[in-house]
């Protein structure tokens, strides 16, 4: 099972990837993680890693995920040390839908 980490998105770096302020962490050793975290979104729906650094990529990104409670399922962490892993919205402390898929789930 992934750790799972919760927090607001304080800033989006590019078309792939946010900065989280964590408020809550679900994981075995929590000790692993800092008060924030870069993470890079491995959502098919954003940009390629080749467009993310696109001004365009980041504008919508920042869009979707400024300011925004999301939660964090970390599959690994990169060579430079951020989390890699996939989000969902929060609303109302239920998890919306993850982020790109309609009601209908595609």
């Amino acid at each position: 099972m992934p750790d799972i980490l919760e927090g607001v998105v304080k800033d989006v770096v590019d078309g792939e990837m946010i900065e989280l302020e964590i408020d809550h962490v679900d994981a075995r050793n929590a000790s692993q993680y800092g008060a924030r975290e870069y993470i890079r979104v491995t959502d098919g729906s954003l940009a390629s890693h080749d467009d993310a650094l696109d001004e365009e990529a980041a504008a919508r990104m920042a869009l979707d995920y400024q300011d925004r409670r999301v939660r964090c399922y970390v599959e690994q962490r990169d060579q430079q040390g951020r989390i890699i892993g996939e989000l969902e919205f929060i609303t109302g402390g239920i998890p919306a839908e993850p982020y790109g898929l309609d009601q209908d789930g595609e």
